[in-house]
């Protein structure tokens, strides 16, 4: 790989106080995501609002995806410095408030501000990442924050959890914020200058933007409750497909726009999106239905189904150092761990689609394993060669967009699951159709994997090398500046 770091004016103390920061960002959001999924049930029952549950999901869901590629637009504006200072604390301020809310609705609005504040600073440590080091050192770093990642789900799902088994119910919503309140002191004291471009800031784009996802979660969201030939449905989807017209014909014109549709001419770049969103269909299946499986058709108890992924999260954290180092050798290793990504998935989804009463149950925790792995090869290929695919002036708002792709997958798999194992468990009440439906959400995960791994060896690798070179002088152009 040719050397094409942005070179920012930091010492090598600097650089490393400045990824401490990411990490720490890295570790909290996850933290955040998982403790307050793991005790909104019981939140929303101590107000007498359990009823809410789909729609505090569907918010949240909504703007976190919104605001992904908002905050990116706005690293390029305003910087990064100034992204982590409003909406990390913005963050803190949401969060402190969740710790002392006693009414429902006041609770929904912060929980709302909460995920969209993050979502703006989601691609922040991925971002400075690109701008401290060197194109070859990039991959190793994001295997680090990858592991950070896997880190603080965990601790954020088990520390939430304990905290609330002890009546902390305040503490298991803002635990998190000194994590936060650490990253946002070390990015912007340590972190390196901001290299702004001038534009002004679509808000157009923003509002069609808000609609489409809006009416796009909550027809998703809403479909198996109220059916999906309902007028209700059938509205919401007719609004975000005719919004989606209006955003990209505005996009298109707009001198500013939210998001540059430009950098879809990229060929390598848009089979990038399409292979991350297709290797993260799974996570819906493991983290929801996979512990079902667990209690109903293997007969294990809660505590079992909680901590079967601690091996998964295990090589999530160690496995990314190691896989981002193997990735930077050369260019021709990105395809290939992507390839292994797509192969570990669709063993593991396959083997997971017998689980039942005769499983052992250490096949389960081995084969769950094996998707932390793939997730660590994943995210040290993913983020490196889609900014190694971006000009400088898109870095912001390109690094975004991987997450705002990854994020709305998810959306789109929860529906997809949901559609499946439903219908299923309705046609054939009992175990029969339990199995079936949970099955079916597996097989379609493998053959997502599947999927991605025919693309990924059929034509991303084929066009990344070339789609590479075009980059590269923009990078040198910009280092010279």
């Amino acid at each position: 790989m040719k050397e094409t770091a942005l070179q920012p004016a930091v010492t090598e103390s600097q650089a490393r106080m400045t990824f401490i920061g990411c990490l720490l960002l890295a570790i909290s959001m996850a933290a955040f995501g998982l403790s307050l999924a793991n005790i909104q049930t019981a939140v929303l029952e101590s107000m007498d609002g359990a009823a809410q549950f789909s729609l505090v999901t569907a918010l949240c869901m909504a703007s976190l995806c919104i605001m992904t590629p908002i905050g990116g637009s706005l690293m390029d504006m305003i910087g990064i410095k100034k992204v982590v200072l409003v909406f990390g604390l913005a963050t803190c301020v949401c969060a402190l408030g969740l710790a002392f809310c006693s009414n429902l609705y006041l609770y929904i609005i912060l929980r709302v501000l909460l995920s969209a504040a993050q979502g703006a600073f989601a691609s922040v440590p991925f971002v400075e990442v690109r701008k401290l080091y060197p194109i070859s050192k990039v991959p190793t770093m994001t295997g680090y924050l990858s592991g950070a990642l896997a880190l603080g789900g965990f601790l954020g799902s088990w520390l939430a959890g304990w905290f609330l088994d002890h009546s902390m119910m305040g503490l298991a919503s803002c635990f998190p914020v000194i994590l936060v309140a650490g990253g946002i002191f070390m990015i912007n004291h340590y972190g390196p200058s901001d290299v702004l471009v001038k534009r002004k800031l679509d808000y157009l784009g923003i509002a069609l933007l808000t609609i489409n996802l809006l009416a796009l979660v909550f027809a998703l969201n809403d479909g198996p409750i109220f059916g999906w030939t309902s007028a209700r449905i059938l509205i919401e989807f007719v609004i975000f497909i005719v919004g989606l017209v209006l955003m990209l014909v505005w996009e298109k014109k707009c001198p500013t726009p939210l998001i540059p549709l430009y950098i879809f001419n990229n060929g390598a770049y848009d089979l990038l999106l399409i292979i991350a969103a297709l290797l993260v269909m799974y996570l819906t299946a493991i983290n929801v239905y996979v512990p079902q499986a667990l209690q109903k058709l293997m007969g294990q108890p809660a505590s079992i189904s909680g901590t079967v992924q601690i091996p998964r999260t295990i090589l999530s954290v160690i496995v990314p150092g190691m896989a981002g180092a193997w990735v930077a050798k050369k260019t021709g290793n990105t395809w290939k761990a992507l390839a292994v990504a797509a192969i570990l998935l669709v063993i593991s989804c396959s083997f997971l689609v017998f689980i039942g009463p005769h499983m052992p149950l250490w096949f389960v925790f081995t084969v769950l394993a094996l998707t932390g792995a793939a997730d660590s090869f994943r995210t040290v290929a993913t983020m490196p060669a889609a900014q190694s695919l971006l000009e400088p002036k898109d870095l912001g708002v390109g690094t975004s967009m991987v997450g705002f792709v990854i994020s709305l997958s998810g959306v789109l798999a929860s529906a997809i699951f949901s559609i499946a194992y439903n219908s299923l468990v309705h046609a054939d009440p009992g175990n029969a159709g339990l199995t079936a439906g949970i099955d079916t959400v597996l097989l379609i995960s493998a053959a997502c994997a599947l999927l991605a791994l025919i693309i990924d060896v059929f034509f991303f690798r084929k066009i990344y090398p070339k789609a590479l070179e075009k980059t590269h002088q923009a990078w040198a152009k910009h280092n010279t500046k």
